[in-house]
C-alpha cells in the first residue's frame, strides 16, 4: 500500500510540473513583451529608394556607379533615356544603416552633332533607424567639384546646327557686239574698204587741183 501511495504522489508531482511548463511557455513571453523585454512585432528590415534622371536636348545613356564595394545598386544600372525624358535607378534596398555614395555620369554617344553633357553627379544614400525602429533612407546629390547640393540629376546636352553652304549665283554681265546700220546692215570688212576707196579718190582730187593751178 505505501508504494503504490508513493507511485500516486510521485506521478501527481510529475503532472503538476510538467503543467507549469506549459504555463510559463504561454504566459511569460506575454508578460515579457508587455514590460518591454521582448519585441511584440518585428521592425522593418528593409528600405527602397529611387534615384530619378532627366536627359533634355538630345538623347543619351547615363550611368551609375557605386563608390563602396558593399553598396546595393539596382537591377539596371544603364540607363537609355530619349529627348527631353525621365528615367529612375531603383528601387535600390538597403538592410543596414549607412551613408552610401554614387557616381552618376552620362555616356559619351557617336551622334556627330550633339554635343553630351559631361556632368559627373554625387549622389549620397542615408539610412538610419527611425524612433519606430525602421529603416529610413534620405538621399541628395551635388554636382562634382561644388559645396552646394543640387534640386535634380539633369543632363542638358545640345545639338548643332547644321552648316548652310552658299548657292547664291552671282550676275554676270554679258556684252555682245552690234552690228553697224547705215540704213541697211553691211559688213565691217565692206565698210571699211568704202571708206578706203574714198580717201584715196578724194587724195587723187586734191592732186588734179593743185597741178591746175600751177
Amino acid at each position: 500500500m505505501k508504494i503504490r501511495k508513493y507511485m500516486r504522489v510521485k506521478k501527481v508531482k510529475l503532472l503538476s510540473a510538467v503543467l507549469s511548463v506549459w504555463m510559463a511557455g504561454i504566459l511569460i513571453p506575454g508578460v515579457m513583451g508587455i514590460a518591454g523585454g521582448v519585441p511584440v512585432s518585428a521592425a522593418e528590415t528593409e528600405v527602397e529608394a529611387s534615384i530619378p534622371v532627366t536627359v533634355r536636348e538630345a538623347a543619351g545613356t547615363v550611368i551609375m556607379e557605386a563608390e563602396e564595394s558593399d553598396a546595393p545598386l539596382p537591377e539596371q544600372t544603364e540607363l537609355p533615356i530619349g529627348t527631353d525624358k525621365n528615367q529612375q535607378f531603383g528601387p535600390i534596398r538597403y538592410s543596414e544603416p549607412e551613408d552610401y555614395h554614387y557616381k552618376i555620369y552620362q555616356r559619351t554617344g557617336n551622334e556627330k552633332n550633339v554635343i553630351y553633357d559631361t556632368t559627373v553627379y554625387e549622389v549620397t544614400v542615408r539610412v538610419t533607424n527611425s524612433a519606430a525602429g525602421e529603416l529610413e533612407a534620405v538621399v541628395w546629390c551635388r554636382k562634382d567639384g561644388e559645396e552646394s547640393k543640387a534640386d535634380q540629376i539633369v543632363f542638358s546636352n545640345s545639338v548643332k546646327k547644321p552648316v548652310q553652304e552658299n548657292t547664291q549665283v552671282r550676275n554676270v554681265t554679258v556684252y555682245k557686239s552690234k552690228t553697224v546700220k547705215t540704213g541697211d546692215a553691211a559688213p565691217i570688212a565692206v565698210l571699211a574698204a568704202m571708206s578706203g576707196i574714198s580717201a584715196g579718190v578724194l587724195t587723187a582730187v586734191e592732186r588734179w587741183k593743185r597741178k591746175n593751178e600751177k
